[in-house]
């Protein structure tokens, strides 16, 4: 948030609201802006995730809501795709959270490779799309670094490029009681390796797989 703090008046710095409903009131303020910012993804993504910023832009903000606001860690992680400093901001003040990160800023293929390796190791969620060769390094990284708390993956190479990309086994194996949703596009998929916990897989992209290993990976999901 901006630092513009405002010194209230001492009658007024007496009935300040309690720091949990200070962040309750800036979380609604920050889903108001998510909102707005999803209505206008279909017709400008730049004007979009604008949108859904303005919250950060509040000005003549005092400090205890700035400070509540920064010490809130729900309100910072799901992280949109912002440049890379705000989006490290987003991260550290999210602490000890799972990140819920649907998209990485266009640059982030050329970020140091441990830093990666180091925040994605906390997301819940994480979507990702990109040329074949910007996925193929995404994928060798994240066969290294997720916990097992991660839920819902989703990768996409661009375009109708036909790819001989396969998702390694070690990014499946690692949250394999936690996984639940995977889609996967132009990326090939290995049927045994298929969680037990997956509840929705969604493929698209050419699919030569034989019919045993489909319907013997369907059948060893429990959904």
């Amino acid at each position: 948030m901006t630092d513009n703090s405002v010194s209230l008046p001492p009658t007024q710095k007496e009935c300040c609201l309690p720091a949990e409903i200070v962040s309750y009131i800036i979380e609604l303020v920050a889903e108001d802006a998510r909102g707005e910012g999803e209505k206008l993804a279909g017709a400008n993504s730049l004007l979009a995730r604008r949108a859904s910023l303005q919250w950060l832009r509040c000005t003549h903000t005092c400090r205890q809501w700035r400070s509540a606001a920064i010490q809130h860690a729900a309100l910072w992680n799901s992280i949109p795709a912002v440049p890379r400093p705000l989006w490290t901001l987003y991260a550290d003040r999210a602490r000890r959270l799972p990140l819920i990160i649907r998209e990485l800023p266009n640059d982030a293929d050329q970020w140091n490779r441990d830093e990666l390796t180091r925040r994605l190791s906390r997301a819940r969620t994480f979507a990702y799309r990109g040329s074949p060769a910007a996925l193929r390094r995404m994928v060798a990284i994240l066969a290294n670094c997720f916990e097992p708390i991660l839920q819902d993956l989703s990768l996409e190479i661009d375009g109708l490029t036909i790819s001989n990309l396969v998702l390694p086994s070690e990014i499946l194996r690692s949250a394999a009681s936690t996984f639940e949703h995977l889609r996967l596009r132009n990326i090939a998929f290995i049927w045994p390796d298929i969680p037990t916990s997956l509840r929705t897989l969604e493929l698209s992209g050419p699919l030569d797989d034989p019919v045993e290993d489909i319907m013997g990976g369907l059948r060893a999901t429990q959904n």
